[in-house]
């Protein structure tokens, strides 16, 4: 039996991730590498498949020929806190 990130947070809609944005009072940041991804739009969907958090503001749709692109998420965890990522994706 496989327990993923996704089995603990649960995607949720926000009318505005801008604003949802600029209220969090807890920032980090980190740095990975998708050895499994091959294009953005597919670095994209393994990240909100991942994470299982929902994706705002229509950020997971990357136009075409970009070499980079960022993705909002949005999502609660088991104990109902709110979790707010921007994933910043760059392909090499």
């Amino acid at each position: 039996m496989d327990v993923n990130l996704s089995d603990h947070i649960f995607g949720v809609t926000r009318s505005n991730f801008g604003a949802s944005w600029e209220e969090i009072t807890t920032e980090r940041e980190e740095t990975y590498a998708l050895s499994n991804a091959n294009t953005i739009p597919e670095a994209v969907k393994n990240i909100v498949d991942f994470l299982g958090m929902h994706p705002c503001d229509r950020s997971d749709r990357v136009p075409e020929g970009k070499s980079s692109h960022a993705v909002a998420l949005a999502g609660k965890n088991t104990d109902y806190e709110l979790t707010n990522i921007m994933s910043s994706i760059i392909h090499s």
